[in-house]
C-alpha cells in the first residue's frame, strides 16, 4: 500500500533516525509519517531520554491484568498455587488492551518478568530457564508484537527481571542454566542488619546466586544486555539489588546505561541507604540511573494512609535532597506488587487521590500500580478483569488530565516545599502549586498562604485553574493565596496560560481514536493512508537490527578453573573483619596495613578503611570472624592476611583495580599504595 514517494520517506526517516544515535522525542499530537517511523526505530531510551520526555509508568503483572480475546477464561487456582497461581493474563491480551493504558496517557509500560518461571511463579520472581520466555504468558513473537505495537502508540516497555536468585520449587539440576551448588552461596540465616547476610544469604529460602564468581557474573549481565536488545526494551528494571554485589551492578549500568535506562529495586528506608545503590560517593560511581523510592513511599502511606502528619513528609524529602545525586531519575510510587494496596491500608478514597497527585506532579519518574485508575480494594495481585476497565472512572480521567499536564511541562523544574502543616502539604514546580492535605473526605479548610511563600509569578490579580476539575476560579489577592480545600480533595493550580481543557483529545495527546482498538494515523498525502501494523510490516521487509546481536550468552564452565581459587587471586577484599581487634594503627594504604600486620605477632588479618581524617584507620585481627562485606559504603573497608599466597596479586578484584576511569583514579592508587 506504499508509495514511492512514502516508501523514500521512510529510507530517509530512517537513515536521520541513525544519525541521531536514535535518541529521538515525540512531542507531536497528531504524528506524521515520518515521525511514527522515528519513533518504531529508535532504539537508545537513556535516562535522559526518560526524564526529559516525561515518561510515566503504568505497572501491571502480566498474568493479572488481562485476558486474550476469544480466550477469556480465568484460571486462577487451578494449578493449586498460593496466591492463585496463573489466571491466564498474556501478551496478546496486552497487546489488545494498549489503548486502555494509552487512554490514561501513560507512556511506559513496567511488565512481568519474562523468563520461564516453575509452575507457581506467575509474578515472573522464580526463574527456572534463562534461555526460555514464559510460555504462559505467549511466545518470542507475541513479546515482540506486543512491544513493536507499543513503540507505535509512543509507549515504552520496563524490562523486569531478578538476577539474584533462582527459584525454589525445583531441584537445582532443573534449573538453567545454574543447576549445581557451585553457583550458588551457602544457605544461611537472613538477617537483614548483617550486610554479609544480605549478600550472601538466600532471600526468602530463594537459592542465591554467587555473583562473586566471575562466570557467574558475565553470563548475568551479558544476558541482561542480550535480552534488552533482542526484544527492544526501553527500560531495565533490576529486582533485589542490595542482595547483589554491587560491582555487578556498576558492571552492568556499565554496559547498559548508553541505551537504556536502569532502576533498581531497593526495599529500604533511609534516604541514604537507597542513595548509596543509585551512586556511590566514595568511589564516584553510578550504579544505577534510578531507584525505588521506598523511604518517601513509606512516609506517603503513613501521612495520608493513616493520617500522620504530613511533616514526616517534610523530613523525608529533605533527607532525599542531601543525600540523593539524582532525584529525577527515582521511581515514585504508593502502591505496587509488594505492598498492600492503599485502599486496603484504609477505605477513604480521597485520601488515596490525595497521595496519587502527590506522586503525579513531583521530580522522579511516577508509577502507577494497575487497578489504581479503577480505585481497586483487591488484593495486590488480583486479576484487574474482575473490576473491569471503566474508562470514565474518577481516577482513569484524573490520572489522564494530570499526565496531560505533565506531559505538557507545568511539572518541569525544581520541586519547591511552599507550605506544611500537620495536615496540609504544598510544593510547587515552576509556577505549578500541588496542594494535598490528610483531611479525609468530608472535612474542608481554607487556609491563607502568605505571597512570600507562593511562585514570583503569582502577582496580585493572577487567575490559577485548577487541573482536577477544570475550574479557573482561583485568584491571587494582595496578600497571598486563599486555597478551599472542599471535601478534602486536592488541587493543582495551573496559570491560565498553561492551562489546558478537559477533552479526549487534549488529554490523550496523541491521535484521535476512532471505531476499534487503535488508532488511525492520518492521511500521509493525498494517496497514502497507513496504520500501525502497515508500518510494522515495512519495517519487518526492511528490518534494521540492533546493532549484530551475535550468539546469546553462555555460561563458561568452571571446571578448568575452580571458582574459589578464582576468587582467591586477589588476597584482599572490600570487607570488614568485625571484633577480634589487636590494636589500630594509621596507615596510607592496604599494603602498609598489611605490613603493620607482619610486624605484630599476634596478628593474622588486618581491615583497613579507606577514610584518611581517621586516626586510626588500620585494625590488626588476630581472626576473621565476624566478616562483613564493606564494598559501597561511605566508609568501605580493605581486609587481607597478614600474609599473601605467593600465586596471588597483591590488591584487589581485576575488574575493580584495572577501571581507568578518572574519577576513581584517586581510590586506585589509595589500593596500590601510590
Amino acid at each position: 500500500p506504499f508509495s514511492r514517494e512514502l516508501r523514500s520517506m521512510y529510507i530517509q526517516t530512517r537513515l536521520l533516525a541513525l544519525s541521531m544515535d536514535c535518541r529521538c522525542r515525540v512531542r507531536s499530537r497528531i504524528f506524521p509519517v515520518a515521525v511514527l517511523l522515528l519513533l518504531v526505530l529508535c532504539e537508545a531510551k537513556t535516562r535522559d531520554e526518560w526524564v526529559q520526555s516525561h515518561r510515566v509508568i503504568y505497572q501491571l503483572l502480566t498474568d493479572r491484568f488481562t485476558l486474550e480475546r476469544g480466550k477469556e477464561q480465568d484460571t486462577c487456582g487451578s494449578d493449586k498455587c498460593e496466591g492463585g497461581g496463573y489466571c491466564g493474563g498474556t501478551w496478546t491480551g496486552l497487546t489488545e488492551h494498549l489503548d486502555y493504558i494509552k487512554g490514561m496517557g501513560f507512556n511506559a509500560i513496567w511488565i512481568s518478568p519474562h523468563v520461564q518461571n516453575t509452575k507457581c511463579g506467575f509474578h515472573g520472581f522464580w526463574p527456572k530457564n534463562f534461555d526460555e520466555v514464559n510460555d504462559h504468558f505467549g511466545t518470542e513473537a507475541d513479546l515482540h508484537a506486543l512491544i513493536k505495537r507499543a513503540h507505535g502508540l509512543d509507549l515504552w516497555i520496563v524490562m523486569d527481571t531478578v538476577l539474584n536468585h533462582m527459584s525454589m520449587e525445583e531441584p537445582l539440576e532443573n534449573l538453567w542454566p545454574f543447576n549445581d551448588t557451585i553457583y550458588y552461596h551457602k544457605d544461611c540465616p537472613m538477617d537483614y542488619n548483617d550486610q554479609y547476610a544480605v549478600r550472601n544469604c538466600w532471600l526468602m529460602g530463594l537459592p542465591d546466586l554467587d555473583d562473586d564468581i566471575p562466570q557467574v557474573r558475565k553470563y548475568l549481565i551479558d544476558w541482561a544486555e542480550y535480552q534488552v536488545h533482542k526484544f527492544g526494551f526501553d527500560g531495565y528494571r533490576m529486582d533485589a539489588i542490595a542482595h547483589m554485589q554491587p560491582e555487578t551492578l556498576y558492571e552492568l549500568w556499565e554496559r547498559l546505561s548508553n541505551t537504556t535506562l536502569t532502576i533498581g529495586e531497593t526495599f529500604m528506608a533511609s534516604a541514604q541507604s537507597i542513595a548509596s545503590y543509585q551512586f556511590n560517593r566514595l568511589q564516584q560511581r553510578q550504579l544505577m540511573d534510578g531507584v525505588t523510592n521506598y523511604p518517601l513511599a513509606i512516609q506517603l502511606r503513613l501521612a495520608f494512609g493513616e493520617k500522620k502528619t504530613l511533616y514526616g513528609v517534610q523530613w523525608m524529602w529533605e533527607q532525599l535532597i542531601k543525600e540523593v545525586s539524582d532525584l529525577s531519575a527515582l521511581a515514585l510510587f504508593i502502591d505496587s506488587h509488594d505492598l498492600q494496596r492503599f485502599l486496603n491500608l484504609q477505605p477513604d478514597v480521597t485520601l488515596f487521590t490525595n497521595a496519587l497527585t502527590w506522586i503525579l506532579g513531583a521530580d522522579g519518574i511516577p508509577i502507577v500500580y494497575y487497578g489504581s485508575e479503577q480505585a481497586a480494594t483487591f488484593d495486590i495481585r488480583e486479576p484487574l478483569w474482575r473490576k473491569g476497565y471503566d474508562q470514565e472512572a474518577f481516577h482513569y480521567k484524573m490520572i489522564r488530565r494530570m499526565l496531560t499536564h505533565r506531559k505538557a511541562g507545568v511539572f518541569d523544574g525544581p520541586q519547591q516545599e511552599r507550605y506544611v502543616e500537620d495536615w496540609l502539604y504544598i510544593y510547587s514546580r515552576n509556577n505549578t502549586l500541588v496542594v494535598t492535605s490528610n483531611l479525609g473526605s468530608g472535612h474542608g479548610r481554607q487556609p491563607f498562604i502568605p505571597k512570600e511563600n507562593l511562585p514570583t509569578a503569582y502577582t496580585t490579580g493572577t487567575i490559577l485553574c485548577n487541573v482536577l476539575t477544570d475550574a479557573c476560579d482561583t485568584m491571587v489577592q494582595e496578600g497571598g493565596l486563599k486555597i478551599v480545600i472542599g471535601e478534602g480533595k486536592p488541587l493543582v493550580l495551573v496559570m491560565e496560560g498553561d492551562f489546558i481543557p478537559d477533552s479526549p483529545a487534549n488529554d490523550i495527546g496523541w491521535l484521535p481514536t476512532t471505531t476499534g482498538d487503535y488508532p488511525a494515523l492520518q492521511k500521509a498525502s493525498t494517496e497514502d493512508t497507513a496504520s500501525p501494523d502497515d508500518f510494522v510490516k515495512l519495517l519487518e521487509e526492511e528490518r534494521i537490527p540492533y546493532g549484530d546481536l551475535g550468539k546469546p550468552p553462555t555460561l563458561a564452565s568452571l571446571a578448568d578453573a575452580d571458582s574459589a581459587a578464582d576468587l582467591n587471586k586477589y588476597c584482599f577484599e572490600y570487607a570488614d573483619y568485625l571484633g577480634n581487634d589487636v590494636r589500630g594503627v594509621t596507615a596510607t594504604s592496604p599494603d602498609e596495613c598489611q605490613s603493620e600486620c607482619q610486624h605484630e605477632n599476634m596478628c593474622e588479618y588486618f581491615s583497613f578503611i579507606f577514610v584518611p581524617s581517621l586516626h586510626r584507620n588500620c585494625w590488626l585481627k588476630n581472626s576473621k570472624e565476624g566478616r562483613v562485606q564493606m564494598w559501597g559504603g561511605e566508609s568501605a573497608s580493605i581486609s587481607g592476611p597478614k600474609t599473601c599466597p605467593a600465586d596471588s596479586v597483591v590488591g584487589v578484584r581485576a575488574s575493580i583495580e584495572e577501571r581507568e576511569q578518572s574519577a576513581e583514579r584517586g581510590y586506585t592508587a589509595a589500593l596500590r599504595g601510590q
